[in-house]
């Protein structure tokens, strides 16, 4: 979190659920040096909920932030929350439950539910994650075609501890999700299921932007050198005599995905386009009697 007091307080409320799962929890908050009385909003739920708080003395960006509240997780398996967002307790347990069926898995990625913050509708998974899923390692290029094919961003997951803190590291000029996930593969089963456990705000009548939207128009070049090295660590994990087909195919898969992200890149920018162009409009009416 970062400047986001009131936000933080809403989010931090709607884990009081914490207290009542039937394994230990830790709530841990990165503040990325924030100066709004986030310290002591984080301060009035001590005793509310088993938090444990960390300041950065300067702002380290959203990516490292998050590699931050990773390093500090010391529970078997952490999960990813933004301050504005929230968790569903019983599709939660669900999947860890599924994590501690399956021998040596590592991760299991989700879609996020969107749902309108100012209304409380709910709007349907982001993404389409395929039938369930477990992939091995040796399975490696066919989550990759299923990541590719089907426009997936494994951003959301659940995260053995252990391994997360091994292999979630800074990339550069990549987008992480299309990076970690094949990281994750190496040091076991991945899980990819249907079934949500996260909700994504669309709106809040606190926060005014979303950095995964700024994301979508500005990081196109992140993506595609995200998906290369996907398909980079994926072919490792191949047969060597099956990599020579594999690579050619996965450049066409790429190419795939791209072209979906660069449609989607345009929608959401004639989107925004025309709602600057309606707020510019409403507020010049709204002036035009007082300037009358």
């Amino acid at each position: 979190t970062r400047q986001r007091a009131e936000v933080l307080r809403e989010g931090l409320d709607r884990l009081a659920f914490t207290r009542h799962l039937p394994f230990p929890v830790e709530v841990i908050v990165t503040d990325n040096d924030s100066t709004d009385g986030t310290k002591e909003v984080v301060e009035s739920f001590l005793q509310k909920i088993p938090i444990r708080y960390f300041r950065h003395s300067e702002d380290r960006g959203a990516e490292a932030n998050l590699l931050s509240a990773f390093r500090r997780a010391r529970g078997t398996w952490c999960v990813y929350l933004a301050d504005d967002d929230f968790l569903e307790p019983e599709a939660l347990q669900k999947t860890i439950q599924k994590l501690e069926k399956t021998p040596g898995a590592v991760a299991a990625y989700a879609p996020w539910e969107q749902v309108d913050g100012l209304t409380g509708a709910y709007q349907g998974p982001a993404l389409n994650m395929g039938p369930e899923t477990t992939f091995r390692k040796e399975e490696a290029m066919l989550l990759f075609g299923r990541i590719a094919q089907n426009w997936i961003f494994p951003e959301i997951g659940i995260y053995r501890t252990e391994a997360a803190q091994r292999w979630m590291t800074p990339v550069q000029r990549q987008h992480w999700a299309f990076v970690w996930i094949f990281r994750m593969l190496k040091e076991g089963p991945v899980l990819l299921q249907p079934e949500p456990f996260y909700h994504f705000q669309t709106r809040n009548k606190h926060a005014t932007s979303h950095l995964g939207v700024e994301q979508v128009i500005e990081r196109l070049d992140h993506y595609r050198a995200g998906m290369e090295e996907g398909l980079r660590l994926a072919l490792q994990l191949s047969p060597p005599a099956r990599r020579p087909e594999y690579q050619k195919l996965g450049m066409e898969l790429v190419t795939h995905f791209m072209a979906g992200r660069i449609w989607n890149a345009a929608n959401v920018a004639m989107k925004d386009r025309k709602s600057t162009r309606l707020n510019s409009s409403h507020s010049s009416v709204s002036r035009m009697p007082s300037s009358a």
